[in-house]
């Protein structure tokens, strides 16, 4: 007589008919759901007044993920990527990343470890090791998939990799009135710049010694305060990697 169901999860249910004749012995008809959980109920009866039930539960999702931002973008790359996106049932996040001469690996993120939800948009931060990538290119993007196994994927992007930290080889100080002059020896091929706060001054606040080396050397002067100085300098490389070392001068 007429096969119908009711869903259950919404808030006025109501019965609707899905078939009243089947084609070798199959009720066939396309319908059209809301996303999310649905607990339905399904009515077959016949025409002599029997009938049965069957429950059926099922999770619809309609719309594919959403990536609006990946990081880093250029440059150079240490082992952090980030990766922003909004989707209602994420199932998993995928790291891609790497090149033919060394291989390519797939980083699955932990999306209650390495994952927040903020303002309906997932925040990831990955950290993976590049060790066996130091000094080459490669290639990374993030694939979201969502439940309803729908997938997203960033472009990709090439960077090189950097996962040595800058090194001090010596300082030498100089000073003259109140003035410090700072030659640094800095081992680093990717510099992004040094920097320092003098904790003695009326307002400490980070000021750039250099952003460039010359054979090696950072030159940058410091305005002392009388009596002791504390001064922390803090070396930077493009791909995040950074060192920091504490100098105290009595002026």
């Amino acid at each position: 007589e007429e096969i119908s169901y009711i869903d259950n999860s919404e808030n006025n249910p109501r019965e609707r008919r899905l078939c009243q004749r089947l084609a070798n012995n199959r009720c066939e008809k396309r319908v059209s759901f809301r996303d999310g959980q649905h607990d339905l109920t399904i009515y077959v009866r016949d025409l002599a007044g029997n009938s049965v039930t069957e429950e059926v539960s099922f999770f619809t999702d309609s719309k594919p993920p959403k990536i609006s931002q990946v990081e880093p973008k250029n440059g150079f790359a240490s082992g952090m990527f980030y990766i922003k996106f909004k989707e209602e049932n994420p199932s998993s996040v995928v790291l891609h990343y790497g090149n033919q001469q060394t291989g390519f690996v797939e980083h699955t993120l932990n999306l209650q470890q390495e994952c927040s939800l903020n303002n309906n948009n997932y925040e990831c931060n990955a950290h993976v090791n590049l060790q066996d990538y130091d000094g080459e290119n490669i290639l990374y993007s993030f694939t979201v998939i969502d439940i309803a196994s729908q997938s997203k994927s960033s472009r990709e992007i090439t960077l090189g990799v950097d996962t040595s930290f800058p090194v001090i080889n010596s300082i030498q100080q100089e000073i003259s009135s109140n003035i410090l002059t700072l030659l640094i020896d800095i081992t680093e091929t990717n510099l992004a710049e040094v920097t320092y706060i003098n904790e003695n001054d009326s307002r400490p606040r980070e000021k750039r010694l250099c952003s460039r080396l010359r054979n090696s050397i950072c030159e940058g002067r410091i305005r002392l305060n009388p009596g002791s100085n504390t001064i922390n300098i803090q070396i930077s490389d493009k791909a995040g990697n950074s060192i920091a070392q504490n100098i105290e001068v009595i002026l």
